[in-house]
């Protein structure tokens, strides 16, 4: 977006640095983009530790053996500010602040966007409108965490995240949500009808230079299901956990199983080797950006799934529209409120959704696709008029652009 942008404007960009670097650093940015840096020494990038169920002393003990004593006290720590803080993002709030106003001083910004989670950036939304009345503010939604499951919440957290989120709406000049979901859940709640829009991921421009993609109707005695993406193993309360479909594989006798290759790319968490033996199941590895889309070829199927029910309805990751552009039947595996995404795969006639939580309908699903593999016609479950350049980040962007300039 920050390339895209730059083309027409001068575009600043403030983010974290600490122990490490996320987010822009290491990149090659365009012209008429600067970044300054926030400097918190706590801030990393770290991938969520995944702790194996069981009683609470047995991951406490496990805790212990692997990462040791000291991180089981900052685990402690960390769940007692939980209960108190926004997020884990507070402590730096104020320097993004003290930046922000000696950045739009300088450069005599008109247009800010503040991008949301976390949520704790919203502490400094009403404060900025004070000290610049006239400055355009835009809150992006690139997730939520307030309307669906802390309204009813009478934690000190729950109280503190509303207030702070409802006076940030308030004072915004405009709202941008990326999924239907989240727009008319917050739209509802706040009235802001008037002042938010619906502009959802896309796929990378550069990827439309895809060969041609060849029939989907190639008949075959495996279905071969690739996906692509973060892959959780043994914490069900994580909502990319996979194992309720592994263990749906493990209770399959052979026969069923021999029908299904799963491959999966990207990163994964977990003891993974241990279901390679077990089910059809096959880690890859990373894979480089530019090598993603033809290996999506290469596959019957795509999978995209969400383990948990908790705010499912707006599941809708980038992810999904670069699956589209491969222009292959797209499985969404998920419990039944996964609405958005489920929608737009339905609606459309672009794969098959399938509830993750009933093995019944994960049989019969599994059954109903090795048939129309076998028998070559899988494109009956694929639209290929579908227009998915709609989903183009040049689009979508220009919209952005189009959305400030409404203001």
């Amino acid at each position: 977006m920050t390339k895209h942008f730059s083309k027409k404007y001068n575009v600043y960009v403030i983010a974290a640095e600490g122990i490490e670097y996320y987010g822009y650093h290491g990149k090659i940015l365009s012209e008429n983009t600067e970044i300054e840096y926030v400097h918190d020494e706590n801030f990393r990038y770290n991938q969520p530790l995944v702790i194996p169920e069981g009683p609470k002393l047995s991951k406490i003990y496990y805790v212990i053996k692997v990462f040791g004593v000291k991180k089981l006290y900052e685990l402690l720590n960390n769940r007692i500010a939980n209960n108190i803080k926004l997020d884990i993002y507070e402590s730096v709030v104020s320097k993004f602040y003290r930046e922000a106003i000696s950045l739009i001083k300088r450069n005599n910004i008109n247009t800010l966007i503040i991008s949301v989670p976390p949520i704790s950036v919203l502490r400094i939304c009403s404060k900025l409108r004070k000290q610049f009345p006239d400055l355009k503010i835009i809150l992006d939604y690139r997730d939520s965490w307030v309307v669906p499951t802390l309204l009813n919440d009478n934690s000190f957290k729950g109280i503190r995240s509303r207030y702070f989120e409802k006076r940030a709406v308030q004072v915004a000049n405009g709202i941008v949500f990326i999924s239907p979901s989240m727009k008319k859940a917050y739209d509802t709640h706040y009235s802001i009808f008037y002042k938010s829009v619906l502009l959802t991921n896309g796929f990378n421009s550069k990827l439309e230079n895809n060969p041609t993609i060849a029939s989907n109707n190639n008949k075959s005695n495996v279905v071969k299901i690739g996906y692509f993406g973060k892959m959780h193993i043994g914490n069900r309360d994580y909502f990319r956990d996979i194992r309720k479909l592994f263990d749906f594989f493990s209770e399959s006798d052979d026969n069923f199983n021999s029908h299904f290759r799963i491959e999966s790319y990207g990163y994964i968490s977990g003891e993974y080797k241990k279901w390679e033996k077990v089910i059809p199941f096959k880690y890859c590895g990373s894979v480089e950006t530019d090598k993603v889309q033809n290996l999506m070829l290469e596959y019957d199927l795509l999978l995209l799934y969400h383990s948990e029910k908790i705010r499912a309805e707006e599941v809708l990751t980038s992810k999904i529209f670069e699956y589209l552009l491969a222009k292959k039947p797209i499985i969404v595996l998920g419990p039944k409120n996964m609405l958005d995404a489920r929608h737009l795969i339905e609606s459309n006639n672009l794969g098959m959704f399938i509830d993750i939580d009933d093995t019944n309908d994960m049989k019969k699903k599994f059954n109903e696709l090795y048939q129309l593999t076998i028998n070559g016609r899988l494109d009956s479950i694929y639209n290929k008029e579908f227009d998915v350049f709609r989903y183009d980040r040049n689009k979508i962007n220009n919209n952005y652009i189009k959305f400030i300039e409404s203001f």
